[in-house]
């Protein structure tokens, strides 16, 4: 009896000790690059869209999936009198064709605003905008999968600076160089205090 009360003890400890083991280990998440706002990983734009939906509740908020070009005239706010929209883009490159570049700033001269975040843009826009980019270096970090920890810190005047945001990923290949002072201003930098 003592032998079978032992051998139960024993299997009722087997689990107890597997799920010890496995509390303290982190799992990684997924670190693949969809930018869905339906994809709640890491690069997805999940709690992105969710913040911004809830910041511009009283606003219309769209998606738009036809090209920019096609597009941009027809983007505008029902739920107001006001014709001024902010156009939202995240993506890993941005690759424009002629009429593509011509429609962001047509789109920004009639007094609206254009959010791009990306780790490639293309250059005729940079050129339009007046912005340069430098290249870091080649992707051989991402090619090998050397990852590291890093951060972005947000700031929007001298005496307002949030904390910085840290994450583990590549390092951001691309820095913003150059830019008209007049029209653009930097929100945030890396953690080399360079402009991504």
């Amino acid at each position: 009896m003592k032998h079978i009360f032992s051998t139960i003890f024993l299997f009722a400890l087997v689990p107890f000790v597997i799920t010890s083991c496995y509390q303290g280990k982190k799992v990684m998440p997924s670190l693949t690059e969809t930018y869905r706002k339906s994809d709640k990983q890491p690069f997805g734009s999940f709690v992105a869209y969710e913040e911004f939906r809830h910041l511009f509740k009283n606003r219309y908020v769209q998606t738009v999936t036809d090209p920019f070009d096609e597009e941009w005239n027809n983007i505008e706010d029902d739920s107001s009198d006001n014709k001024y929209s902010l156009y939202f883009l995240v993506t890993k490159n941005l690759v424009l064709n002629t009429s593509e570049v011509g429609a962001f700033v047509d789109y920004v001269k009639a007094g609206n605003d254009l959010f791009i975040s990306a780790d490639y843009v293309d250059n005729r826009l940079l050129e339009n905008l007046n912005c340069n980019t430098e290249r870091i270096g080649e992707i051989v970090d991402e090619t090998k999968g050397f990852m590291h920890q890093t951060n972005v810190g947000m700031y929007f005047s001298d005496d307002c600076n949030a904390p910085k945001y840290e994450y583990y990923s590549y390092s951001f290949l691309h820095d913003l160089s150059g830019y008209d002072t007049l029209f653009a201003w930097v929100l945030g930098n890396n953690e080399n205090d360079r402009t991504t």
